[in-house]
């Protein structure tokens, strides 16, 4: 696969890009609370498959795990 999703024609992120979003959206001080992340992922329909891992590491793994999922329709 060429790293560009059939049906929309965009490329996908790398791993570093995906981890970085997480990281502003989870940050301690002005960022989103576990529970906030929680409510998100929910409300987007993505699954949270490190619910008790740190906020960071919940995104990114949610935001891998959609991309794959879009990538591979």
């Amino acid at each position: 696969m060429n790293g560009r999703d059939a049906g929309s024609g965009q490329a996908a992120w790398s791993h570093g890009v995906l981890r970085e979003v997480a990281a502003v959206l989870a940050d301690t001080d002005h960022g989103l609370t576990g529970r906030e992340i929680g409510d998100l992922l929910a409300r987007l329909r993505m699954t949270d498959p490190l619910a008790g891992a740190t906020k960071r590491d919940r995104l990114t793994e949610a935001f891998i795990a959609r991309q794959n999922t879009a990538l591979h329709r």
